[in-house]
């Protein structure tokens, strides 16, 4: 065992801008960097958030790891503007960062599990981890600590989103999790095992499992089998079959975790059972074979008191849950409209007053998703696809009558009455969206990105975007940063700007909701976007909100308010598509993250993340043609959604169709003469080379594959100690997508890299490759396939972007690039050094609202300067050319 040391050292606080710290953004690496200063009574640094601008160090004692609340001396807090009224900077201000030092002493060489919750970084003897920032605890770090003095060193920022914000002093926390391993087996189920919920008198909601696997040991293991065996309270064991999802062994990297998809079936004898026990059993091989254990118990609920877990396969291939809160009645419409609830931050779908802040409606299903984690990513991406997924999954499986829940067993069939028997999910691509806080801003977002899904919108307060928020304006890099470089950052989310693609919105029903009093997201941001959706329409009285007086973010009832269930009842009754009228807009900057609109999917721009729109004027009267004027669109798709009258024809910018009875498929504009042609069979585009939406970024999108993301290592290096780098990194990507997502990632070494050639259409996969070209076999193939404006020198190591050369130590990259497959993207990370593979490993996204284009240079400066420290970034064109604005 080892002991935690129970007092800390602690230096500042200093200024950190929201989602700014993975750019750099430290005061203290213009003095050498923390790791580099030693405590001292004496010695003090600039700091403006000190009332007499300098903050010094001070100690603090910790009880079993936990550090904090922290309080700091020499800080008035109101001046600065903490307190609620009066705000010169909002929360921003109250967005800080610290330092934290402390040494543990290891009595002989061991291995040990290590993560800090509360922080999203920290270092064991100068060794980078990512950390647990919100505190999920799901995942741990592997490490081996030789005999002697260690030191621990957190940087801890006190994160408005996380910690809230308006009260004075502002206190953050984090808690030091170092515990030495006494596992003897090779792999580890670190956590709870997914299983749907058991269905009183029915049998369990799905047929799908999850198992997360810890390898332990220090080589490559795989996992050969999963199976479950299912037992009543008398330890009677009931028939069942299992297996993996994956028919290959699962290969799992030395200190990796990753979720491990099964499907399983019961016998019927499983409906007369209220509660059971599961065993599972997992068989890896490695050096030996051997078989790990873990017991867990499922008690049975009453689906018609409470709502219930549903698993399913989500977009890439993970299994994960979503909760189900069946209608009064269950009915064969198959029209009947669907509600999808939108949770707030750090919420489990699963928590019952979650689920029961949704009054059970007539006829309509609700469904609860996860995002993929309580976090999620603000119901960007993954959350949004994972939303979508667990519509269509619960779709899916009531047309099978869910019958692969049991064996020879069918749950309609199983239920009283006749009427019973036959009922439906309902129309699943007809949704009323509802949100609260996050999930209001979810709830906009999927409104005016996916607005062809949504018969009506519910918006519970929620924000207008992230950084309107807990504002950018704060940060530290903007007094170093020039303009342009800033703004081609801000590109890189002005996709998930809800307020920019308002106008696609035009003819849902919406009611944004709010409290008169509420602190958190104030009903400016519901007042703001209602300003917007009105003056879209120009009718002032179109939209109004529901401003509840006295009440603040949350209250029992905010969504059994008497407005929101007469505004809910009232749609789905009607539940009609909404109507555009004779002039509509649709508006985006990325066509990566938005549906069709109207009907409408726009494929690609003449100039990637600038803003692009179509205005489409519907003419009623006989022999006037339908028109479409673009503005920096060079392809889009009239899609199923698409109720515009086109039978006398259509203009695009003047070109003329007729004669096409249902227009369909792909419209692409002519790069030289300006016109417009239509491709029915879109096999034929694009053309090699050409992105379309399915490859554009930015890189956000590493997120967004259908198979595991996959993880290049290279081999070909100079010295062990580099081969340790770049696994650790790995290890750090696998660890994020796997904390901030549940999502599975494969590490493999460059040489067993093999070109995909199975890949279906709708496929997408994202490969990361760590390393240059001349460290990276795999790389060095890719990039012999075809060359791009982004390459590498050597002797000495070298960056090159067209006839720029950056060689300075500490100097990094991360790029998009094509990759073996047209529907492969590809992910570049590489340094001239150490440094700057590290700086640019940062960079890569793990949480919402971080701004990263598709390729940046980033330089040692910006350990201190943040945005203020990148040499050069931006976006390619159509070509895969650098763009240049």
């Amino acid at each position: 065992m080892v002991a935690l040391p129970s007092e800390w050292q602690i230096l500042g606080p200093f200024p950190i801008g929201t989602r700014e710290q993975e750019f750099g953004a430290d005061p203290l690496e213009a003095y050498g960097g923390f790791a580099s200063l030693e405590y001292s009574t004496s010695n003090k640094y600039p700091s403006e958030l000190a009332t007499d601008g300098y903050v010094g160090w001070m100690t603090v004692r910790a009880e079993d790891g936990k550090i904090g609340p922290l309080e700091f001396p020499n800080i008035r807090c109101e001046m600065n503007g903490v307190e609620m009224n009066g705000v010169p900077f909002g929360w921003s201000i109250e967005q800080y960062q610290c330092w934290i030092r402390g040494y543990v002493d290891v009595a002989e060489r061991a291995k040990f599990e290590i993560q800090v919750q509360g922080s999203s970084e920290f270092y064991i003897d100068r060794a980078r981890y990512h950390g647990d920032a919100y505190s999920i605890g799901t995942t741990q770090h592997i490490a081996t600590l030789d005999k002697g003095r260690h030191t621990i060193e957190i940087r801890l920022v006190h994160d408005v989103r996380i910690y809230g914000g308006g009260v004075a002093p502002p206190q953050c926390q984090c808690t030091v999790h170092l515990q030495q391993l006494n596992e003897t087996n090779p792999v580890r189920i670190p956590q709870d095992v997914l299983l749907p919920s058991l269905l009183s008198g029915k049998g369990f909601a799905g047929s799908f499992g999850r198992v997360s696997v810890q390898n332990l040991s220090d080589t490559l293991v795989r996992v050969t089998s999963i199976q479950i065996k299912i037992f009543s309270n008398d330890s009677k064991e009931l028939k069942s079959s299992s297996h993996m999802l994956s028919s290959d062994p699962i290969p799992i990297y030395s200190g990796q975790t990753r979720p491990v998809g099964i499907e399983f079936s019961v016998d019927s004898s499983i409906a007369k059972l209220d509660s059971v026990r599961v065993q599972v059993h997992c068989m890896i091989e490695g050096n030996q074979t051997e078989e790990i254990q873990k017991d867990l118990t499922v008690l049975g609920i009453d689906w018609n008191e409470e709502a219930f877990a549903y698993t399913f396969i989500d977009y890439d291939g993970t299994v994960h849950y979503a909760m189900a809160k069946k209608p009064q009645v269950l009915d064969a419409n198959p029209d009947k409209p669907v509600i999808l609830a939108l949770h707030g931050s750090g919420l489990e779908a699963s928590t019952r007053f979650w689920t029961d802040s949704l009054p059970v409606q007539k006829s309509s299903w609700i469904i609860f998703p996860t995002g993929r984690t309580s976090w999620g990513f603000d119901w960007h991406g993954p959350s949004t696809k994972n939303a979508f997924a667990a519509l269509q999954s619960i779709a899916g499986q009531n047309e099978h009558r869910w019958r692969q829940i049991t064996t020879g067993w069918d749950m309609a069939a199983a239920l009283k009455t006749a009427e019973e028997s036959s009922w439906t999910i309902g129309n699943v691509k007809q949704v009323l969206y509802i949100g609260h806080s996050n999930g209001g801003q979810g709830a906009w977002y999927i409104a005016t990105h996916f607005p062809d899904t949504a018969i009506a919108v519910v918006a519970a307060s929620g924000y207008i975007k992230i950084q309107d928020y807990v504002s950018y304006a704060n940060w530290v890099s903007n007094a170093h940063v020039d303009p342009y470089t800033k703004g081609i950052m801000e590109m890189s989310i002005a996709e998930y700007n809800n307020d920019l693609h308002i106008p696609n919105m035009k003819g849902i029903p919406i009611l944004p909701h709010t409290g008169a009093d509420d602190d958190n997201v104030p009903p400016l941001h519901s007042r703001k976007l209602m300003r917007l959706l009105n003056e879209n329409t120009h009718d002032p009285d179109l939209v109004k909100t529901s401003i509840v007086p006295g009440e603040k973010h949350w209250w029992d009832g905010v969504l059994r308010n008497d407005t929101v269930q007469e505004f809910i009842h009232r749609q789905l009754e009607s539940s009609k598509a909404p109507v555009s009228g004779r002039y509509f807009s649709v508006v985006t900057t990325n066509p990566a993250g938005i549906g069709s609109v109207k009907g409408i999917q726009i494929e690609q721009l003449v100039i990637p993340y600038r803003l692009s729109k179509i205005h489409v004027f519907q003419h009623t009267s006989e022999g006037n043609l339908c028109q479409f004027q673009t503005l920096n669109v060079s392809a889009f798709t009239l899609t199923e959604y698409c109720t515009l009258d086109l039978r006398n024809g259509f203009m695009i910018d003047g070109t003329s169709f007729t004669g096409i009875e249902k227009p369909r498929g792909l419209f692409v504009r002519n790069k030289i003469t300006g016109e417009w042609r239509n491709i029915p069979d879109r096999e034929t585009w694009p053309v090699p080379n050409e992105r379309s939406r399915w490859l554009y970024g930015s890189l956000h999108r590493m997120y967004d594959g259908t198979h595991p993301l996959r993880v290049v290592l290279p081999t070909m290096l100079d010295s062990t100690d580099e081969k340790a780098q770049f696994q650790h990194a790995a290890l750090q990507i696998a660890h994020d997508w796997f904390l901030y997502g549940v999502g599975d990632s494969e590490i493999v070494e460059d040489h067993a890299v093999l070109e995909r050639t199975e890949l279906s259409r709708n496929d997408f996969v994202v490969t990361v490759y760590l390393g240059r070209p001349k460290q990276n076999q795999a790389l060095t193939r890719l990039t012999s396939k075809r060359t791009n404006e982004i390459g590498f020198g050597e002797d000495p190591p070298s960056i090159q972007i067209d006839d720029q050369r950056y060689s300075a130590k500490g100097t990094g990259v991360l790029f998009l690039r094509p990759g073996f497959h047209s529907q492969e993207l590809a992910i570049v990370v590489a340094g001239v050094d150490a440094d700057g593979f590290n700086a640019a490993l940062r960079l890569l996204p793990k949480q919402a609202g971080m701004m990263v284009p598709e390729w940046a240079v980033i330089g040692p400066e910006a350990k201190f300067k943040g945005l203020g420290g990148f040499l050069e970034a931006g976006y390619f064109d159509n070509n895969w050319r650098i763009l240049r604005h």
